[in-house]
């Protein structure tokens, strides 16, 4: 293997898969011609800052959980944030080797297929990476809590970089696995889809059955959160204690040695036959159906619904709308939720308007730079330009397309939340009501600013569904937003909280329902006024 190659190939693939970046450098090129810049340096800079940015937000997060007495719940969020990186890693890495349309550029040059594989896995980190960021705040944390801080920080980087193989072997035997199959089907966008949609399913819940298992309790500076004990993940903690104990021995060095075998396997197995299941994948041609018409002609209003809803059928589009925000809400609220102390069942109606907040607060989350409604209009591609020529309003197009995606991409959650209200946290009838509408409301709201983001960073010649959510600062904007809206969120609802039980609980939920509503209008007649009403 020449690592020159694979050098040059991280290079092109990094700026292959960070269009939006590129383009914004290239204008700062223009601006000064004179300085020098570097496309692919300037682009991990700033992955790099963004991986440290997040390593600090989760220490933040983390640093006053006692994991000398929380090991169970230490092995839940190792865990949890495992299955989270090993999703998005699957989704990127399938975009990566296989909806990408760089692959076939590779065939008749003189690189070695292990080369090409290695830069392209190389080159994606950059996007998962984050995801695990959580993981090496957390080994830092709880080895400083139970070691001296040279052993820790040794400790840290060691298991940290073996969950990083871990997570990525899992997602890359997964993509093999996924193109096995689809080596032979004409049905590629189908089968990948149900299959990524089918692996999140499975890690939602997990991490929803593991974090109903907590019961928290609160001492005087830290928290302890007993949770089971998780194997494998529990090793990385039973090492640091006693490395030649049994447990460590069952879930810490075997699990090495099936880390081992894995990168073997990956070796010997999926890097050696990637060009020959591409070129297979790419030879599988669709079947040709065969249409009945309707004796009756279809309606516009139905042609457009079904064309707006068959923009989304992409997998990765579809985890990252749906079931990443579910896993994050349950990752932070779990343990909370479920803990038998705060008796959900037993608040009263009179809270309404605390749930109401949660409910915006969550809502928020729901619409994201990842989600429907942030690319609706440029999964359009070469159709957009075509639709401005047909005698129909482009605007009410437009309004049509918004308001069927936002049915689409609250429905499911919606429908979760109010399973999980109902029927798991057993809480009131009204306070579930509640916390829907607010979600709803805060959603719709949002979605309209992610809505004319696309339109104002309009991307009709995307390759695959990733270049759409790093346009602009796409993924510093989710990671601010998410945290903004997690702190802000927290005090605020735990200052309503206080301020409730000290007053009168229904005059602080109206007060908190007009407020919130307010801040809503004021929003949605900024959003009419210089966008809805501005459309041609």
């Amino acid at each position: 293997m020449n690592l020159n190659n694979v050098w040059e190939l991280v290079k092109i693939n990094i700026l292959y898969s960070n269009p939006q970046a590129l383009t914004n450098i290239q204008k700062k090129q223009a601006k000064n011609p004179k300085k020098n810049f570097s496309a692919y340096r300037s682009i991990l800079r700033q992955q790099i800052l963004m991986i440290i940015f997040f390593i600090f937000i989760y220490a933040y997060m983390f640093v006053n959980i006692d994991y000398r007495q929380s090991q169970g719940y230490f092995s839940f969020q190792v865990g949890m944030f495992a299955l989270i990186a090993i999703v998005s890693g699957f989704t990127t890495l399938f975009s990566v080797f296989y909806d990408s349309n760089d692959t076939k550029l590779y065939l008749p040059i003189p690189v070695k297929e292990s080369e090409v594989y290695l830069a392209k896995i190389l080159s994606s980190q950059g996007g998962s990476l984050p995801f695990l960021m959580p993981i090496f705040a957390l080994f830092l944390i709880a080895y400083l809590q139970m070691t001296n801080p040279f052993l820790a920080v040794i400790w840290t980087l060691i298991n940290f970089l073996i969950l990083v193989l871990f997570t990525n072997a899992i997602s890359i035997f997964l993509v093999y696995f996924t193109g096995q199959m689809l080596m032979k089907s004409p049905h590629k966008k189908m089968i990948s889809t149900s299959l990524m949609v089918l692996s999140t399913l499975l890690a939602v819940g997990t991490i929803f059955y593991l974090s109903s298992q907590s019961n928290s309790r609160d001492m005087t500076l830290t928290t302890t959160v007993q949770m089971p004990l998780i194997p494998y993940f529990r090793g990385f903690l039973e090492v640091l204690i006693n490395p030649f104990s049994i447990n460590s021995l069952l879930n810490y060095w075997l699990g090495l040695l099936g880390l081992g075998a894995l990168l073997f396997l990956i070796r010997q197995l999926v890097i050696t036959n990637y060009f020959k299941h591409f070129l297979s994948m790419e030879a599988a041609k669709p079947i040709k159906r065969v249409i009945q018409r309707n004796s009756k002609p279809e309606s516009l209003t139905k042609t457009l619904r079904r064309h707006h809803l068959s923009t989304i059928k992409d997998g990765t589009l579809i985890i990252q709308t749906y079931l990443m925000p579910i896993i994050l809400v349950f990752a932070f609220m779990g343990p909370a939720l479920t803990n038998s102390r705060l008796g959900l069942s037993l608040v009263t109606p009179d809270f309404f308007g605390i749930a109401f907040l949660i409910g915006t607060l969550v809502g928020s989350m729901l619409a994201t730079p990842t989600s429907f409604l942030a690319v609706a209009i440029s999964l359009e591609k070469e159709n957009y330009n075509f639709l401005k020529t047909l005698p129909i309003s482009f605007k009410k197009f437009l309004v049509g397309k918004f308001l069927i995606l936002l049915v689409a991409q609250l429905a499911l959650p919606l429908a979760i939340y109010l399973f999980a209200g109902l029927f798991f946290l057993k809480a009131n009838m009204v306070l579930v009501l509640s916390f829907l509408l607010g979600a709803g409301i805060a959603a719709a709201c949002l979605g309209q600013l992610m809505y004319w983001r696309d339109y104002r960073l309009l991307n009709l010649t995307w390759q695959n569904i990733t270049q759409l959510f790093s346009r602009g600062i796409g993924q510093w904007f989710s990671f601010i937003l998410f945290i903004g809206i997690f702190v802000f969120g927290v005090a605020l609802t735990v200052f309503s909280i206080i301020l409730a039980l000290h007053s009168s609980a229904i005059l602080v939920s109206l007060i908190l329902v007009a407020v919130i509503l307010a801040v809503i209008a004021i929003i949605q007649v900024i959003i009419s006024q210089n966008f809805w009403k501005k459309l041609p």
